[in-house]
């Protein structure tokens, strides 16, 4: 460790042989140094050692893993907490550590199947970024945001690694100060992710194609990036090159340095005093990807069917079909300028009604690919219900679909609905409600009755239409689904006698024989009082609506002698019938 001046101040050896140093990190209050060691090829066992300033060693950590190797440390502002890469070398995985002051492990991330390498700790603990490589793929590897209290992955990225040589090797990445964004660089001969990405906390801002090998980021958000013997600087939003010509590769940039940056070379340390425009290039095509989302955030293409992305301005106009293992839609060569993007659902139901999802506009920005999630804006069917599912044909129930507009703006919109006993291919519904106002960001209910003429199992089908620039547009529905059941209605004589009671089924004696027993029906105050123990028979309504089990007795006829609210066992004899009903 030196001083400011160049004094070393003191040492320390790694005890393994095969051991050479992978990154040193100073904690920002001063009070402590992290020391990484990975071993040579072969040999790659390696070792975090954590010092006070005065280089006393405070404890070490190791995992005794034979490809165990410590790439990368960071500290937070106030020394409090140390996040670590670790890779598992040969075997292509690793994990990210977090540690403690004293060498406690608050959590541990696994990275199956990935190698990580840079990693940085936010000022206040809340994130980690961790940028890994994947061992013999020149597609693998991502970038990924971790919570800093829990080490769960927020979000991920693909973005490739070094595919020069299969190298397990990653691109530089880099934070700036206020960590409003991450830079992640990626080359490799063969690699389709290829370029300079560019996060922020939430997720993806953008993707430059340019093959960077060293990233840096000003405190204004000019993006640095090293190319070769080029350095290029990106305003923040990529719309502008400037580019200084460098005496040999670039291998670092350093933005901490007072009113400047420093780049290092093959070559030696170039200082610069602020933002350099040696050479300035207006680039005038862009490319921009779309992603589409369902309410909720689901991916468009996790749904049944495929979907329709349709890119256009005055003078163009393009559409691209995704389906389930598309994630997006990937326009390139665009000139720059504002173009209009419309999504369409195509849901391979029964009726397979166009639903149109909405229209947005997105900016296509010279010189970088720009990514653009679409969320779907038009008003859908949040919510089916009916009054009952058991519906005595004759009888009516009342059917509410839930209908939300997450529009800005109030949108006029008319419900269709069928109600069929049976799966049906008409294009005409049975029932159109009238037209209703549904305000923006809020939900409707759209009630409706229907009457089942016969018994059997009923299904729904409804599509929702909105009033899009004075045309009645199709924007959600819902397939057929059963939504209630008419039951059939059976009149069963039961007799008594003075020792017994039983049931004689005279209803279609067809099908099949089954024996039950112990039915218990308790009297309510419902039943006429007029029983007398003269009668010999009873009459019952029996409804059957799922499986073999009778839910009700609903009218009585004759007398028996018996107690209100008294319980009256029943016994079953054998019984025939010939329909049985499934819910």
């Amino acid at each position: 460790m030196f001083n400011r001046t160049g004094t070393p101040l003191w040492s320390y050896q790694f005890p393994s042989p095969f051991a050479s140093v992978a990154d040193v990190a100073v904690s920002p209050n001063g009070m402590y140094v992290a020391a990484l060691a990975i071993g040579a090829p072969g040999n790659p066992v390696g070792e975090l050692a954590f010092f006070s300033a005065s280089g006393h060693l405070l404890w070490t950590y190791s995992n005794n893993n034979p490809y165990w190797g410590t790439h990368m440390a960071s500290f937070n502002k106030n020394g409090s907490l140390l996040a670590v890469s670790i890779g598992n070398g040969f075997a292509d995985a690793g994990w990210v550590y977090l540690f403690n002051p004293t060498g406690d492990i608050v959590w541990v991330r696994s990275l199956p199947s990935t190698d990580p390498y840079n990693v940085y700790l936010s000022p206040n603990g809340e994130h980690v970024v961790v940028q890994t490589s994947a061992l013999f793929n020149v597609n693998g590897g991502f970038t990924a945001l971790l919570n800093g209290s829990t080490g769960a992955i927020l979000w991920n990225y693909t973005t490739g690694t070094d595919g020069s040589d299969q190298s397990t090797f990653s691109e530089d990445m880099a934070v700036s100060p206020n960590w409003n964004t991450i830079a992640a660089a990626n080359y490799g001969e063969g690699s389709s992710y290829n370029g300079v990405y560019l996060f922020n906390t939430a997720g993806l801002i953008a993707k430059y194609p340019l093959a960077g090998q060293v990233v840096g980021i000003l405190d204004n958000g000019t993006l640095l990036v090293g190319v070769g013997s080029t350095l290029y600087l990106l305003e923040p939003l990529g719309s502008v090159y400037s580019s200084v010509n460098l005496p040999s590769n670039a291998t670092y940039v350093s933005t901490s340095v007072s009113d400047g940056y420093a780049v290092g070379t093959g070559s030696g340390v170039l200082l610069y005093p602020g933002k350099t425009s040696s050479v300035s290039v207006t680039t005038t095509f862009g490319n921009i990807s779309i992603i589409p989302y369902s309410v909720d955030h689901v991916l468009a293409t996790s749904l049944p069917g495929y979907v329709v992305v349709e890119l256009y301005n005055s003078t163009y106009h393009v559409s691209e079909l995704l389906s389930g293992s598309d994630s997006g839609a990937l326009f390139t060569h665009l000139e720059a300028g504002e173009y209009y993007v419309s999504v369409y659902h195509y849901p391979d139901t029964s009726l397979n009604i166009t639903e149109y999802w909405g229209t947005a506009n997105v900016d296509v920005v010279g010189g970088v690919t720009t990514y653009y999630d679409f969320m779907r804006s038009t008003p859908y069917i949040s919510g089916v219900s009916a009054g009952s599912r058991l519906v005595p044909p004759g009888t009516s129930v009342v059917l509410n679909l839930n209908i939300t507009n997450p529009e800005s703006l109030s949108l006029q919109t008319v419900v269709g609905v069928w109600v069929y006993s049976r799966v049906s291919n008409s294009l005409e519904p049975n029932v159109t409600s009238g037209e209703n106002n549904i305000s923006a960001g809020s939900s409707s209910t759209f009630s409706f009755s229907a009457t089942p003429p016969l018994a059997g199992v009923y299904y729904l089908y409804a599509v929702v239409y909105s009033n899009i620039g004075g045309q009645e547009v199709a924007t959600d529905q819902y397939n057929w689904t059963e939504i209630f059941t008419a039951p059939y209605i059976f009149s069963i004589p039961v007799l008594f006698t003075d020792t017994k009671h039983t049931e004689v089924f005279e209803v279609n004696p067809t099908t099949y024989t089954e024996i039950m027993s112990n039915l218990k029906q308790q009297f309510s105050l419902a039943t006429p009082p007029n029983l007398t123990q003269e009668a010999l028979f009873l009459w019952g309504d029996f409804y059957y609506g799922g499986g073999s089990g009778i839910y009700n007795i609903s009218v009585y006829q004759g007398t028996q002698s018996v107690t209100l609210g008294e319980t009256v066992d029943l016994v079953y004899s054998t019984v025939l019938w010939g329909v049985r009903l499934h819910s």
